[in-house]
């Protein structure tokens, strides 16, 4: 219902009437279209590909620090089992060896997953350049006025899941020629200069 009225407010701004409604031949009207953001991402050839690519330039780091892991893990094992009582120099040598290689491991796993989450998003900046042109494109060739982006909702969500979840359809792409951000910028300053 918010997004019948919000178009039909629109509609009427931009002396257009709505899609939704029946018309009257000589009244221009507004073309509307929705996408799917989540499925888009999800079937874009161009994240599943560089997905697996991210996955090939990251699995001999990711195989490293995994065998790091393991090695940790048996020398506490080791510390754990030792036949060197607490407070013994060796016993100290053990724990020393194991709290340096906790600290490497640490910081491999920080660095190494900022390095896969830069290359995730570098990869979805590209893919909405993509999708900012592919827009492009579908407008120009079918006419659209607006364009929201939709995510479908999780079939498993609750009633206020899904109240809030209504709320996140987001216009993507107006045409230009009913752009005010000008017009607002001038407004507001000229508000602005006559408040001084």
């Amino acid at each position: 219902m918010r997004l019948i009225c919000l178009l039909a407010g629109v509609s009427l701004l931009l002396g257009a009437s709505p899609v939704l409604a029946e018309g009257d031949a000589d009244v221009p009207r507004l073309r509307i279209a929705t996408f799917d953001l989540g499925k888009v991402e999800r079937a874009s050839q161009r994240r599943l590909e560089g997905m697996k690519e991210i996955e090939a330039r990251f699995a001999k780091r990711k195989e490293a620090f995994d065998l790091e892991q393991a090695k940790l893990r048996n020398m506490l094992q080791d510390l754990r089992g030792s036949v060197f009582r607490p407070g013994s120099p060796q016993h100290r040598e053990m724990t020393l060896r194991a709290q340096d290689l906790e600290r490497k491991i640490k910081r491999d796993g920080t660095r190494l997953t900022k390095d896969i989450s830069a290359a995730k998003t570098e990869l979805l900046h590209t893919l909405y350049a993509d999708l900012e042109a592919a827009v492009k494109a579908l407008v120009e060739a079918e006419g659209y006025h607006l364009v929201f982006q939709v995510q479908k909702p999780n079939k498993n969500l609750t009633a206020l899941e899904m109240a809030r979840h209504l709320n996140t359809m987001s216009l993507f792409h107006a045409n230009p020629k009913f752009d005010v951000t000008e017009k607002l910028i001038a407004a507001m300053n000229e508000a602005y200069e006559k408040g001084k």
